[in-house]
C-alpha cells in the first residue's frame, strides 16, 4: 500500500468508508470526482474499481471541439476574467483611481516636499543633472523635449552619417547613455 502524506493541521483525515461499488467489501480509499460540474465532490473505491472507473469517466464528454477549446483557453488563466493591458477594472484611467492626496497629479510629478513642509520645484538627482548636461538640457525640460533633443544628437552623431568618425561615435555612445538614465529615472 501507498505511503499517505502528512497531514496538515487543519486537514481532518479521511474517514475509512467502503467502496461505493455495489456488492465489493473493499475499503474505499481512492476519490474519483462525480462529474465535470461538480469537482469537489467524489466517490470512493478500492483500486480495481476506480481503475475502472478512470478508464471509462471522460472529462469533455458530451462537448464538441470548439466548447474544449474553449475550456482550454480558459484553463490557461484558471477561468478568470481576462482583459488586454490598460484596459478593464484596472486600466488605471483617471476616473478609476481616487486620488485624495494628489499622489499623481501632475503638479505632484514636479514638486518635493521639504522637511518644514515647504513646495518648490523637484529637484533632479546627480545622476539625472549629469545626464541633461550632457543632452544639453534645462532641468525643468519635458519628456517631449529629452525626445526630440536625443534624435537629433543621436542622428547628428551616427557613425554612418560621420565616416566612422571615433569622436562622432564615442559621443553617440554618450548621448545614449544619458538617455537611458533619464528614461530610467522617471522621465519616461
Amino acid at each position: 500500500m501507498a505511503k499517505r502524506k502528512k497531514l496538515l493541521e487543519w486537514e481532518t483525515p479521511p474517514v475509512p468508508q467502503a467502496c461505493e461499488t455495489p456488492g465489493c467489501r473493499e475499503p474505499g480509499a481512492h476519490r474519483a470526482p462525480k462529474s465535470r460540474e461538480r469537482l469537489g465532490q467524489y466517490h470512493w473505491f478500492c483500486v480495481e474499481h476506480v481503475r475502472e472507473y478512470n478508464a471509462t469517466w471522460n472529462f469533455f464528454e458530451g462537448m464538441d471541439r470548439a466548447d474544449i477549446e474553449n475550456f482550454r483557453t480558459k484553463d490557461v488563466v484558471g477561468h478568470r476574467p481576462t482583459w488586454p493591458l490598460g484596459f478593464g477594472s484596472m486600466s488605471g484611467t483617471p476616473d478609476s483611481i481616487r486620488d485624495h492626496f494628489r499622489f499623481f497629479s501632475l503638479e505632484a510629478a514636479n514638486t518635493f516636499h521639504g522637511a518644514n513642509g515647504e513646495s518648490g520645484t523637484r529637484q533632479p538627482k546627480p545622476e539625472e543633472r549629469q545626464a541633461l548636461a550632457e543632452l544639453e538640457l534645462e532641468p525643468e525640460t519635458t519628456i517631449d523635449e529629452i525626445k526630440s533633443r536625443y534624435k537629433e544628437l543621436v542622428k547628428r552623431h551616427h557613425p554612418d552619417l560621420n565616416d566612422g568618425d571615433k569622436k562622432s561615435e564615442e559621443r553617440l555612445k554618450d548621448v545614449n547613455k544619458a538617455y537611458a538614465v533619464l528614461m530610467s529615472c522617471g522621465y519616461g
